[in-house]
């Protein structure tokens, strides 16, 4: 317990209120032993520094 992560990246398209696309990136996380769950968003592509503070 306690010692392995899962981490993924990905992207989808979104729509806004205003009928618009809109592209979103995630980060999420899976803890092996308890399969809980986190994810964060990000209106941009998420570089180094925002990895780290997921993490």
């Amino acid at each position: 317990m306690g010692k392995q992560i899962q981490v993924d990246f990905g992207e989808t398209i979104v729509k806004t209120k205003e009928e618009k696309s809109r592209k979103l990136w995630f980060i999420g996380f899976v803890l092996a032993h308890s399969r809980y769950k986190y994810v964060e968003w990000r209106d941009r592509p998420f570089t180094t520094r925002d990895v780290i503070q997921c993490h």
